[in-house]
This record gives C-alpha cells, structure tokens and sequence, in this order.
C-alpha cells in the first residue's frame, strides 16, 4: 500500500461538545444510586435480621441472587450499550431496576423473604450498566487525553454509591434495641414470639420454668423504617427513568476521536479472539476475580469485622471511608494515566503493591498475629481498599487497549460475567459453613493481591487503541492485522504500528 494512498480514518476532524460533561454526570449519579440500592441490605444487616428473623446466611443468599440477576443481564446490556448507545441502555437498566424497587416494597414481616430475594434478582440485572457503561460511554463521548478520567469518575461512582449506602441506610433504619425480661415460653402467643432471639426461644422451649430473654424493643419500628427506605428509593428509581428519557443524549454528532468512529469486531468473532490471545483473557481474569472478590467484601463490614466487635455504625463509617478514598486515589491516578499513557502499567504494579501490603496489614490484625487496635484496622483498611479499588478503571483502560477493535462494552462486560462468578463462590462458604471468625476474606484478598502484581508484571502493555488516536492512518477499508483480527473495516500496516501495539 503506497503512502500517498493512505487515508485518514475520519472524514471530519474529531469534535468534542460541553454536554459530555452532563452524560457524564447522569451516568455517575445513576451509578450511584443503582449500586447503593445493591448494598441495600449490607449497611443496615443487623436491623433486618432481628426487624425480620434473617439471619447472616439470609443476608449471603440476597446477595448471591443478585450476582444471578446480573450474570443473566449483562450481555444484553452490553450489547444495547454497543449498538444502541449509552442512553437507551440506561434507560432499560433505570426501568429493570424500578422494577426490582416495586418488588421489594411487598415486603412484610410473614413473607419479607422472597419479595427481598426476587427484587435483589431485578436489581442485580441492572447493576451490569456499572460495568459495561462507564468504557463505552468514554470512548463515545471522551478524547482520548480525557478518556481515563471520564471512566475513572463513572466507574468510582458505582463504589461511592455503596460507600453512601453505608451511611444513609443506617440512619433511616434504627439499631435494634435490647432488654432482658422474665417470660415464660409455654404462656406466649405467636406475635409475642416475633420478638425474641432465636437462641432465648431454643433454651426456653426446653425449659417449664420462668427464663430471661433479650426481647427487640423496636422491632415495628425497625419494619417501618425499613419499607419507608425502600419507597424513598423507589421514588427515586422513577426520576432516574423520567431524566432519562427527557434530557440524556444520544450519541454525539462527530465523535471526538478516530477510535470512537472505528468499527468494531463483530460479536460472534470477540470469544474467539480472547480465547487466542493469552494475556488478555489473562488480565480479563484477574480484573474480574479482583472485581467481585472486593465487591462482596466490601459491603459486609457488618459481618466480616463481627467477630472484632465492630458495630453495624463503625462498619458503616468505615465502609464509607473506604470506598471514599478508593475513588479519590481511583480518579487521581487515571487522571495521571491520561497524561502519562506510557506508564499505565507501572501506575498499576505499584498500586498493587501497596495494596498486597495494606491486606497483609488487615490480615494480621483480624487474625490477632499483631496486637489489633481499631485505628490500625481503618488506616489498613482504608488504603489497602483505597489503592486495590483505585486499580479498576485503569485496569478497564489496559483492556480496552488491548482488545481493540473489540467492542468496550462487551469486553468489560465479560470481565463482569466473572467478577459475578467469582462474588459468588467468594460469598458462598458464609452460606454453607458457621465460622468462628471470618479472618481468612482479608486473607484471600492478599493472595489476590498478589497474584495481581505477578499477572500486571508478565503480560505487556498493549495500546492498539491509543497508538490510533495518536498517530496511525489507515485505509478505508482493511484490517488491523497487528492483533489478529479479519475485520474488514479497519487495516493498519505493520511497518505503521509502534511496536508496543
């Protein structure tokens, strides 16, 4: 192909429009709150088990059913967010979740279980937005030296709405609140029974005489306070919906760089080729076990820490605080990553490395091998989630790279097929097996974060997609041969490719 045949891949110049900046807010706030109806339950664990008769295993089984919700919609999310755009996708997704809204609200204290279980189902199928949304939202909308930061800001949302969801769900639903009073077992109707422990009602219904039980003095108000979170919410869930139709955008008329206007693989082609290419289903992996393992373990503080003597308000606080400072260390290392695109890769091994050692730190302390403080357990925690959790959106970047042509939401949505399965299983011993402490979570979380800093070290830094931005020219019709691809809509000739490609 001679030189002077070679031809830019836009006819017009890439243009960048000032409502980017409110699709990016739309879309973060509805991260927000989309992930914060997620860890409805976590926060406030406590208050439903004694306001409902769960118990921790209910509490695991809600959260694992949703994870079911959202393995089963994140492809078709991700291919609306694809060929349709970000703005019907969230629109189809704030719908879904106004649905799983509609079922919580039938919640009552005889059935509270199913309704609970089925809404987080609906709600977990449109929690996948979160993960395939905030790629492809940039990439449409971003240029490229704004394209982390755009998906730093989007992905970091989803974590703050679980941190807020820390702190306003405890506050609308009260602590329960105990008293130790004389009953007699045999003499007590079946509403009165509602408001014992399990444990007190097992040793009293083997005894005739007089025993003492904890009775929950504030068990309706717990109930009410609880269905009141969940109208407040589902209220919400409506606006979200009711912008989204009238004010969001769809895509912009020029895209604003020469990636965003390539065409991408076709989707019976994308298996094929992660399948082919070893590091990227390598790093495809990693990010999404790293992805659901902190998921999870980030919104059940309550559980986790029990065993410390960690209230449901300090694990609030600190569950809060950690997901706070992940997002600020989030967006200031992707907005470091936008300036410095060559150093993605050393931005994310030494994150990593300071996370391995913060986890080791966490570890310690919940096993009691060093003398525990709860100081020592916030600082530990706060940066090892500050700086392991801060890793996402540029480890959604290195993807994106990598996989060029492939399309950014379904790649990132198979990263969340995974991150889905690997909450799962993460999850699932709390539901089979009673622990005495549940130290070995920080412990599996080190593991990762080691196995993290080995996978960042041997797979090499692709940058297909911003080479493109940067300096290549293509024909218009070809195929960029450099990652193995037979698409006929893009060609790039070697000699033309840097060699890091």
């Amino acid at each position: 192909m001679a030189m002077d045949e070679v031809k830019p891949l836009l006819h017009v110049k890439p243009k960048t429009y000032a409502r980017r900046w409110w699709v990016l807010i739309y879309v973060s706030l509805a991260n927000i709150f989309t992930t914060g109806s997620w860890n409805a339950w976590g926060p406030i664990s406590q208050s439903v088990e004694f306001g409902f008769g769960w118990d921790d295993s209910i509490i695991a089984d809600i959260l694992n059913v949703g994870r079911i919700g959202m393995f089963v919609g994140i492809i078709p999310l991700s291919y609306l967010v694809d060929k349709k755009g970000i703005r019907l996708a969230m629109i189809i997704s704030n719908v879904i979740l106004l649905m799983g809204y509609v079922l919580r609200c039938l919640i009552d204290q005889t059935t509270s279980i199913w309704p609970a279980m089925l809404g987080q189902v609906i709600v977990g199928g449109a929690n996948g937005i979160g993960y395939c949304g905030p790629s492809a939202m940039s990439v449409a909308w971003f240029p490229p030296n704004e394209r982390a930061t755009a998906t730093s800001i989007a992905v970091m949302s989803t974590y703050i709405g679980l941190g807020i969801a820390y702190i306003i769900n405890p506050l609308l639903v009260s602590t329960p609140l105990f008293d130790e009073v004389e009953f007699s077992y045999r003499k007590l109707n079946q509403s009165e029974l509602a408001n014992y422990t399990d444990h007190d009602l097992s040793l009293a219904a083997n005894s005739t005489s007089v025993s003492m039980a904890n009775v929950v003095l504030n068990k309706d108000i717990i109930q009410d306070e609880t269905m009141t979170l969940m109208y407040i919410e589902t209220g919400i869930a409506a606006a979200f919906v009711i912008v989204a139709v009238a004010l969001v955008p769809d895509a912009p008329p020029t895209p604003p760089s020469h990636s965003a206007n390539a065409i991408r693989m076709e989707y019976t082609k994308v298996f094929l080729h992660i399948i082919r290419s070893g590091y990227l289903s390598l790093l495809l992996l990693f990010t999404g076990v790293m992805i659901g393992m902190y998921a999870t373990w980030v919104t059940i503080f309550g559980i986790t820490f029990e065993h410390l003597d960690i209230t449901q308000d300090e694990a609030g606080w600190l569950g809060f605080g950690s997901l706070i400072a992940s997002s600020v260390v989030g967006f200031i290392s992707a907005r470091f990553s936008d300036v410095c695109a060559s150093k993605l890769k050393t931005i994310l091994m030494v994150m990593l490395v300071i996370s391995s050692l913060m986890f080791l730190w966490v570890s310690l302390l919940c096993s009691q091998y060093i003398e525990y403080s709860r100081e020592q357990l916030y600082v530990s925690t706060m940066l090892g989630c500050a700086f392991l959790n801060g890793c996402v959106p540029l480890l959604y970047e290195q993807i994106c790279n990598a996989a060029f042509p492939i399309p950014e939401g379904i790649i990132v949505g198979i990263s969340a097929l995974v991150a889905t399965l690997a909450g799962i299983l993460y999850i699932l011993p709390l539901s089979l097996i009673e622990f005495e402490d549940n130290s070995w979570l920080e412990w599996s979380l080190l593991v990762l974060c080691v196995v993290g800093c080995i996978v960042i070290l041997i797979t090499p830094q692709r940058n297909g997609r911003a080479d493109l931005d940067v300096s290549v020219r293509v024909t218009k019709f070809a195929h960029y041969e450099r990652l193995g691809t037979d698409q006929p809509d893009l060609h790039v000739s070697q000699n033309q490719v840097p060699e890091n490609a």
